[in-house]
């Protein structure tokens, strides 16, 4: 297993997933389709094939303000925030929108006013984070993804630099990319 627990870079601890039987894994759908018709491709498994990277992130010291803008610019939903080159913390679009309500404000009044330019992303961005290494199998990620109920994973290295990010999307890109697919209910 190696999704991991950290709060502002201090590890807290392994995730433990259900685990699948060797039997459930041996099985390859997407094997067996590419076989039968004469593909050459390799199912993706891991997130270091479908994960963002390079990584676009935001300093600790960042304003609410300067956050919005940097998060409408590059349309993301899940920024990563860094510290002295360290994963310090993860900002959401929904992080933003709840820090508006709680101001009882317009969020576009809010975001665009004097309070979103004086508050800085470290007052209001989740510290716990699960994070993945490049060779986390994607089943496992996507599965602490739901029981957690998070909409990213950072992805760190062995000396724990950032070098990806994996989100919902990236899940579901692969799926629609990657086929064939085949569910079971």
């Amino acid at each position: 297993m190696s999704l991991t627990w950290y709060k502002f870079g201090t590890h807290l601890g392994e995730y433990r997933v259900d685990e699948v039987s060797s039997a459930e894994r041996s099985k390859n759908p997407y094997a067996q389709v590419a076989a039968a018709v004469g593909e050459k491709r390799t199912p993706a498994t891991t997130l270091r094939q479908i994960m963002t990277s390079p990584v676009l992130s935001m300093r600790r010291g960042t304003t609410m303000h300067d956050a919005f803008a940097f998060i409408r610019q590059h349309r993301l939903r899940h920024v990563p925030v860094m510290h002295d080159n360290k994963l310090v913390g993860v900002v959401s679009e929904r992080d933003l929108l709840r820090e508006a309500s709680r101001q009882n404000e317009n969020f576009l009044d809010w975001v665009s006013g004097a309070e979103s330019r004086g508050r800085r992303l470290e007052e209001f961005m989740t510290t716990k984070l699960l994070t993945g290494l490049p060779s986390t199998l994607i089943r496992d990620a996507a599965r602490a993804m739901i029981t957690e109920r998070i909409g990213c994973l950072p992805v760190l290295d062995e000396k724990q630099r950032l070098v990806g990010i994996l989100t919902r999307t990236d899940v579901l890109r692969a799926i629609v990319a990657q086929a064939p697919l085949e569910l079971w209910i």
